[in-house]
């Protein structure tokens, strides 16, 4: 019987039962251990005895089921005084994104690398279109925005306004993140859900691009008309919620033509 990429976990006083299949494991197996990793590099096959005792798994309390790619219950097993079971069905279960690479034989459990942001914004808080008065309104970047030197963004949020006071979306983030990293730029161009055509920015309207964690203010950066894009890092560990507000920078309402506004590009770290 074949299996591959699976978890290793010890067990103690492990009691063999009367289902007892005797098979050939082929290929590496690649184990790890809940509370510490470890490595082999034992290549090749070996004989062994694999042993069946409707092990169950349960995860915070509850119970899961494991199935493989196709949906098909792979039940876990124990060999050698060890239980295996499949690996992509406990990274689901822990959240954790898990990835095969055949030609390297590696077992990716969540990001394969470092730099790889752990999600993104406004993935968490999705919504297509966010109403507002007086043609404010908020939109998600479902589509394509362009700001005025060419650069097409195809995530994040679409702030649009004629009379542009405070625009405001707010994302609880659940103190699990450290960072986030984005772009604003004012944009000319947008094919997206709610909202289509170029806009002219002539007014001079200078805005204000804000970022607060739990109502404290971390980021703040001015948006000057056709203005190039603003990259920014902030740290928001601890926090439970994201506001991001953008308003004129004078107070009151300022007349004049539209204005959008994008936020983009928005990954989250651990």
């Amino acid at each position: 019987m074949y299996y591959d990429n699976i978890i290793k976990f010890d067990l103690e006083g492990l009691i063999k039962t009367k289902k007892r299949i005797q098979g050939i494991v082929i290929g590496c197996i690649m184990s790890t251990i809940l509370t510490a990793t470890v490595a082999y590099a034992t290549v090749g096959k070996k004989t062994a005895e694999i042993f069946y005792n409707n092990i169950k798994i349960f995860v915070n309390g509850a119970e899961i089921t494991t199935k493989d790619a196709n949906g098909k219950v792979v039940e876990p097993f124990t060999m050698n005084g060890n239980v295996y079971l499949p690996i992509k069905a406990v990274g689901k279960a822990f959240d954790k994104d898990v990835a095969w690479d055949s030609k390297k034989a590696i077992v990716y459990l969540g990001k394969k690398d470092q730099n790889q942001p752990d999600n993104y914004l406004d993935r968490i808080q999705y919504s297509d279109y966010l109403p507002g008065s007086q043609e404010n309104s908020i939109h998600n970047i479902k589509g394509t925005v362009t700001d005025y030197v060419g650069n097409d963004y195809h995530n994040g949020y679409l702030f649009t306004g004629r009379v542009f006071n405070i625009q405001t979306v707010e994302i609880p983030i659940n103190m699990q993140y450290t960072t986030l990293k984005g772009k604003f730029s004012q944009i000319e161009k947008a094919e997206i859900i709610g909202k289509k055509g170029t806009v002219d920015n002539y007014g001079k309207r200078r805005l204000l691009a804000e970022i607060y964690t739990d109502e404290v203010l971390v980021y703040k950066t001015p948006l000057s008309s056709q203005s190039a894009t603003f990259s920014f890092e902030v740290r928001i560990k601890n926090a439970a919620k994201l506001t991001i507000k953008i308003r004129p920078e004078e107070e009151g309402n300022v007349s004049g033509s539209d204005v959008w506004v994008a936020l983009t590009d928005l990954a989250l770290y651990k």
